[in-house]
């Protein structure tokens, strides 16, 4: 697993990938990055299950030291 400073940079990329365009001519609104928010989904994805894997590893553990 990821050190949390490389979580954090990790984050910081994929949001800035998130970013909108900028708007071409005077009158559109900018469209965000289909592959940036796809990636930042899947990131969140990868981060909350490694969570869950991590709580369950403690809980038996935990369960072991009783």
């Amino acid at each position: 697993m990821l050190p949390r400073s490389q979580h954090i940079a990790l984050f910081a990329l994929l949001l800035a990938l998130a970013m909108p365009a900028e708007a071409s001519g005077s009158g559109g609104a900018p469209e965000t990055s289909g592959w940036g928010l796809f990636l930042l989904g899947l990131a969140g994805v990868i981060i909350g299950r490694q969570c869950v894997i991590l709580r369950q590893r403690q809980e038996r553990k935990e369960d072991r030291d009783k």
